[in-house]
């Protein structure tokens, strides 16, 4: 496998992370990390490199990573261990130029943005003595031993996060500043529909749904439809943002996407807790509507005017997705919420709360397989009821288990 292989397929599987490249098409910085997390970087927020180096063995593991000032205090660390000769390669070899490319990506791996990235000579300096002698570094697969040393990398960076046997590695971060954006627009054709995801877009909202419609569109084709409508006394009226629909299951989605572009910068984390969690609550108020209007029988159409055919019998999904679950604050009253609207006798239906980096890992797992998904979500409902809490994670393929805060 080359390198570019090896990469596109980290990438595809990573929730986020980063990446040195060298190659025949020269040398670049790649990221990988949430929307919300993107529009910051590109809102030109502070933004550090960071690099680890682990001398608990003969030959040190070597960590890269990067930290996105999105929140002041609350700030997104991406990190990762180096496997191969080729990664520390890059970093040297890009060390030793004045300045890179830089290309980022969304959750749908779309490349999303461009920027260049200048080091001050002082920083090259600092990251090339850091880095050493690279054929002295450790390569191999990513082992237990190696997650030990990541575990312990993102301990000595973050406090936080400390497990169990987790000790300081030596470590290193420069600053950076990104220049010369290019954000890009990607166009994505449907079977029924044509939608643009532009992540520079003050209109965030209709991004959000956007990149929903997309992540969806493969998965279900002709069956998902973006702000399907039922008619009222004069006109219409949006039944929900997405609704997919298989041959055993109905999907109805709110997108609720939290603002960076139009957003003071000094908001404080309760604050931005606090209006996401009125967001949810709306949403799921929402969801109930929906799902009341399909139990009825009411008829669905779509955003032409056309009649959208399905059975409406079934017990649909009602998902609230977020672009960020925010890991901080009391998310107990919205778990009251949920499992509320799931009691009625009269109505049922299932509820989700989710991110869109979640969202992706459930679309990837189905294998364009509707059922499977509409499968891995009754396992989800089930973690959620059992383990009352909001942060669920996918572990190695199968059933969420509960996630942590962190």
């Amino acid at each position: 496998m080359d390198s570019g292989e090896r990469i596109y397929k980290e990438l595809v599987h990573e929730r986020a992370s980063l990446w040195y490249v060298s190659d025949e098409y020269g040398m670049k910085i790649m990221v990988k990390a949430p929307s919300n997390t993107l529009k910051a970087l590109i809102n030109r927020c502070k933004v550090e490199l960071l690099f680890g180096k682990d001398h608990k063995r003969k030959n040190p593991i070597f960590h890269t990573g990067i930290r996105i000032y999105d929140d002041p205090i609350h700030y997104v660390n991406l990190t990762g261990p180096h496997r191969y000769e080729e990664e520390h390669a890059a970093v040297e070899k890009i060390m030793n130029l004045s300045s890179t490319p830089l290309q980022v990506y969304d959750e749908l791996n779309i490349c999303v943005a461009t920027a260049e990235v200048a080091f001050a000579v002082s920083d090259q300096l600092k990251v090339l003595n850091f880095l050493g002698n690279t054929s002295s570094l450790h390569t191999g697969e990513f082992d237990e031993e190696m997650r030990h040393s990541q575990d312990c990398f993102d301990f000595t960076l973050d406090p936080k996060c400390k497990t169990e046997r987790t000790y300081s590695i030596q470590s290193l971060a420069v600053e950076v500043k990104p220049c010369s954006w290019n954000i890009i627009k990607t166009t994505v054709a449907g079977v029924q529909d044509v939608n643009s995801i532009h992540l520079g877009d003050k209109d965030e909202g209709s991004v959000f749904e956007n990149q929903i419609w997309a992540s969806l569109e493969y998965l279900f084709n002709y069956k998902v439809f973006k702000s399907p409508a039922c008619a009222i006394l004069k006109g219409t009226r949006e039944v929900t943002d997405v609704m997919a629909y298989s041959d055993y299951g109905i999907f109805l989605i709110e997108a609720k996407a939290m603002g960076i572009f139009n957003v003071a910068t000094d908001k404080t984390m309760e604050k931005k807790v606090s209006t996401l969690q009125k967001q949810v609550v709306k949403a799921i108020d929402q969801l109930v509507g929906a799902a009341k209007k399909i139990r009825e029988g009411e008829k669905i159409f779509d955003k032409k005017g056309n009649l959208i055919t399905f059975n409406q019998t079934f017990v649909p999904h009602c998902i609230v997705l977020v672009s960020e679950l925010l890991p901080f604050g009391d998310w107990k009253p919205i778990v009251t919420e949920m499992t509320k609207a799931m009691c009625s006798k009269d109505l049922p239906l299932f509820m989700h709360l989710m991110d869109l980096k979640e969202f992706m890992q459930y679309v990837g797992m189905a294998q364009s397989n509707p059922d499977r998904f509409d499968d891995l979500l009754l396992h989800r409902v089930d973690h959620l009821v059992e383990h009352q809490t909001v942060y669920l994670q996918i572990k190695q393929g199968v059933a969420p288990t509960p996630g942590t805060k962190s």
